[in-house]
């Protein structure tokens, strides 16, 4: 979990997909429920 804010300088590089209950969330900023700022969907 990550409380506060994710500050990240460069390129993030992810093999494969990221997804949580809502489906999908590979190249899609979204908000966290462990608290962390991100633009909405």
């Amino acid at each position: 979990s990550i409380k506060g804010n994710l500050n990240l300088i460069g390129n993030l590089q992810v093999s494969g997909n990221i997804s949580d209950s809502k489906g999908d969330l590979t190249n899609h900023t979204h908000s966290c429920t462990c608290g962390a700022t991100a633009s909405p969907r």
